[in-house]
């Protein structure tokens, strides 16, 4: 009986999530956040459906890794070093103006050093689901403009990877030896990254490995579940990210020929569901009476990120030679917080660098700003730039 009741409330979970994420993409809204709602109505604040949570909050952490993995499998090296210099210019800039606001705003709402650091990572990221959405709505997607924001956003993903090894490294305190372990850590991912886009300069290379890879694999999702979960753990084995390592692995594998597509369209359906699971979890532990009760500092935090994204992102357009409408229109799309500032706070948490009331604070403001993501797009761009494309 027990185990029939689990199922039951099992497909409500599925069922509740699957009309809220409809009704978010029906208004062209972003799905993701349609999850986190989905988690905050079957949370314990209303419906109480998912108990407390442990087991989604699990399948949430293989969520992280499969996320990294497909996001390694997606970046296609040829085509990012075009835009490499540029892309990797202004999202470090970004990142840069990020952590000066960031810093300034600490001594006006008293803000610990570790709270610096994670909100000025999450303020330097974008959401790419979000972002190419927008960019194929207004049918910018296949131009240079959007060649740019899309090497941008993957710039943006790649600073994911460090900005993990930097939160994971400081969880004991900003000391001598913590930023020597971070040093040897950033320095590993560099020579491994540097080494995988060495790799994929060299045809006969990636031939070679592809025959290895493809010899005996029949079946492509769970060679690619135990490659992806593999690296993870020999990268934390060897004090590293887990996440890098499911990230480095995808990025090898997806610029070996053929392998990278075959195994994108086996895992795809995995990853969908895991990626569901993790922004419910998010749901389960945002506290709406914590933001109705400090709405003033969200609305303010809010502000000034959307400000911070949108003008600082045109404005390092301006300097590398667009034009302001152009440099405009970008910041607009990339004028919001991404979901991988989801994994850098709950990996702050987990390492005890946030407390329970600044995790629901970043919580907060990255689901509000998502949410408000079209309006300020539409106000800049115009409604006129969504209209539906033809089919």
């Amino acid at each position: 009986m027990e185990h029939a009741l689990n199922i039951t409330l099992f497909s409500q979970v599925l069922f509740l999530t699957l009309a809220v994420g409809l009704i978010f993409q029906y208004f062209r809204l972003p799905t993701i956040i349609g999850y986190v709602l989905a988690g905050i109505i079957i949370g314990p604040g209303f419906l109480q459906l998912a108990g407390d949570g442990q087991s989604v909050q699990t399948l949430a952490e293989l969520g992280i890794l499969v996320l990294m993995f497909m996001l390694g499998l997606e970046l296609d090296i040829s085509k990012f070093r075009k835009s490499l210099k540029s892309a990797l210019g202004i999202a470090i800039g970004l990142l840069v103006l990020s952590a000066a606001v960031t810093y300034a705003l600490s001594f006006v709402f008293h803000w610990p050093p570790s709270l610096v650091i994670i909100l000025s990572f999450m303020t330097a990221l974008s959401s790419t689901a979000v972002a190419v959405s927008f960019l194929r709505s207004m049918n910018l997607l296949q131009s240079q403009e959007g060649g740019l924001a899309v090497g941008i956003l993957i710039a943006q993903d790649i600073l994911v990877v460090p900005m993990l090894l930097v939160v994971g490294t400081l969880d004991s305190g900003l000391n001598v030896r913590s930023f020597f372990e971070l040093g040897i850590a950033l320095g590993a991912v560099a020579i491994i990254l540097f080494a995988i886009f060495e790799f994929a300069t060299h045809p006969q290379w990636i031939r070679w490995l592809e025959r290895i890879v493809s010899k005996g694999v029949s079946q492509p999702a769970l060679a690619a579940i135990v490659l992806c979960f593999g690296a993870a753990a020999l990268s934390g084995s060897l004090g590293l990210s887990a996440a890098f390592g499911a990230f480095a692995a995808g990025l090898l594998l997806g610029n070996i020929g053929t392998v990278g597509s075959s195994y994108r369209s086996a895992i795809e359906p995995i990853h969908d569901i895991l990626v569901m699971v993790f922004f419910i979890s998010i749901g389960l532990v945002l506290d709406v009476s914590f933001a109705m009760a400090h709405w003033f500092e969200i609305l303010v935090l809010v502000l000034v990120v959307s400000i911070l994204k949108i003008f600082g992102t045109a404005a390092l357009l301006m300097v590398g030679g667009y034009d302001r409408s152009q440099a405009l229109r970008l910041g607009s799309i990339l004028g919001h917080i991404g979901e991988f500032a989801f994994i850098i706070a709950a990996l702050g948490l987990a390492d005890g660098m946030l407390s329970s009331d600044q995790y629901q604070l970043i919580l907060t403001v990255i689901a509000v700003s998502l949410i408000f993501s079209p309006l300020w797009t539409r106000i800049v761009c115009g409604s006129k730039s969504f209209a539906p494309q033809k089919a």
